[in-house]
């Protein structure tokens, strides 16, 4: 039933309306917000929606989605080593009967880009989940819980696919050094321009 609201558009108010009784629709923007800062390049792969998971409520509750295998990102594309600032997820999302489908046609409508930027302001800014400062706090605990695992991980799958062992030292701290220096301070800028582009953030100053 929602995914046929969808393909009908949503441009409407009354359309719109209708779907957001069956879309979490704050929910699924943040949802869209996170995948597309951390460029998740194992989401969306061409025509392909993959890797996600929807749920609701049996008795008339509203779907939420949810993020699921999700390493490949923060500037990685899961070929080796990728380091991405400008990775853009934000368009040419096509996939049928996906997230992408239910994103690619809310865009067309005007009060979903005017929420979709409030949406930004409030996560991306000031004290917001994904400022840079929460950002770099959440990272830094994440790393020092994995620091010494990291030396058995290598041990164990090191030298899986390479003659050169990978070590924490010579292949982890530079991977981490980047996402801290670059990725993490860069990234919400190209973002929010990004979503400038195609109208899902006002060109003012924030």
């Amino acid at each position: 039933a929602m995914m046929a609201i969808v393909n009908r558009g949503v441009q409407t108010p009354n359309a719109y309306q209708q779907l957001q009784q069956h879309l979490d629709v704050d929910d699924f923007i943040d949802y869209m917000i996170l995948l597309q800062f951390a460029g998740e390049a194992d989401w969306l792969a061409g025509d392909l929606s993959t890797n996600w998971y929807a749920s609701r409520h049996r008795n008339g509750g509203r779907f939420r989605f949810h993020t699921w295998d999700s390493e490949q990102n923060l500037g990685h594309d899961g070929s080796g080593r990728s380091m991405q600032i400008d990775k853009n997820f934000t368009v040419n999302l096509r996939a049928p009967n996906s997230p992408a489908k239910i994103y690619n046609q809310l865009q067309k409508n005007q009060e979903f880009r005017r929420r979709f930027g409030d949406r930004v302001q409030k996560h991306l800014f000031g004290d917001g989940t994904l400022s840079p400062a929460k950002n770099l706090t959440r990272w830094a605990n994440v790393l020092d819980e994995v620091d010494e695992a990291i030396v058995a991980e290598s041990a164990r799958w090191g030298d899986q696919h390479n003659s050169q062992p990978r070590t924490r030292d010579e292949t982890w701290q530079p991977e981490i050094d980047w996402i801290t220096n670059v990725f993490f301070s860069q990234r919400n800028a190209v973002l929010v321009s990004q979503y400038q582009r195609i109208g899902l953030y006002p060109n003012v100053e924030s």
